[in-house]
């Protein structure tokens, strides 16, 4: 059986375990499985271009690396979206005091003038009321729906009680329903 058969078979944790020990075809393995999927991640998370979600994954896969020795064993998938999840915090806050810097020197941006109601204009509008819903709604939303995060997970991942994390999704869906009511969906 070659190694690439043999890592398609492997869980997880058995992998990031076998990397931890210094194996770079388990490390490899876990960046083929994960690295187009956390790609989407950043980008909706992030509201950024494929370019730019691939250093992202760069950074996320060199931080995994890095603290490969502090990985327990359990919960691969938790454990690399809260490394990922901490990424775009840190990312957001950035943005926010650029935001805040730029706000004094320019003036108010205008709204998106609408355009025919299709699928692409459709999808765009559904990415900008998600994007418009606060930092903590926004976070709970994509690792639940577009990521398809358990709750429990997206607890565990975010470090927030899951009765919260229900609480947000609950907001976070009203949110966008009702921004999308206008489009009659």
């Amino acid at each position: 059986m070659s190694t690439n058969s043999r890592s398609e078979t492997v869980s997880d944790e058995v992998l990031m375990l076998s990397a931890s020990e210094g194996d770079d075809v388990a490390y490899n393995a876990l960046y083929t499985r994960y690295a187009r999927r956390l790609c989407g991640f950043f980008v909706r998370m992030l509201a950024c271009s494929i370019d730019e979600s691939k250093d992202y994954v760069q950074e996320l896969f060199i931080r995994v690396y890095e603290h490969r020795q502090h990985y327990n064993g359990e919960g691969f998938t938790a454990w690399l979206y809260s490394i990922a999840y901490n990424i775009c915090k840190n990312e957001l806050r950035r943005r926010e005091v650029r935001k805040r810097f730029d706000s004094l020197y320019s003036e108010e941006e205008t709204e998106e003038q609408p355009l025919p109601q299709d699928t692409e204009f459709l999808t765009r509008m559904l990415h900008n009321a998600i994007d418009r819903l606060p930092q903590a709604h926004r976070e709970v939303f994509i690792l639940r729906y577009i990521e398809e995060r358990s709750t429990a997970e997206v607890a565990q991942i975010t470090d927030t009680p899951e009765g919260t994390v229900k609480s947000r999704l609950h907001y976070a869906l009203a949110a966008v329903k009702e921004k999308m009511k206008k489009y009659n969906l």
